[in-house]
């Protein structure tokens, strides 16, 4: 992307591309506000989701009592949102 005007986006290898909508999303890793959210997160610090995209709650080992915990091992296999 080299420019991004009201009605095109503008690449870098000279295509011009009209749009009515953009939405632009950058980033190498969590924000605080990702990390203090009480969902299971990857080994990178991502909210850990299913085969469905559902994110995978966090689970307590010592309050769980027969429930299946998702170990960040586990969760990495999953997937990432």
């Amino acid at each position: 992307m080299k420019e991004l005007t009201a009605t095109e986006a503008h690449l870098s290898n000279g295509d011009v591309l009209p749009y009515g909508m953009a939405v632009w999303s950058t980033g190498v890793g969590p924000t605080s506000f990702t990390t203090s959210l009480p969902f299971a997160k990857t080994a990178r610090g991502r909210i850990a989701v299913d085969g469905e995209m559902r994110v995978l709650q966090h689970i307590d080992p010592e309050k769980a009592q027969g429930t299946e915990v998702h170990k960040p091992s586990d969760v990495s296999k999953q997937g990432v949102l």
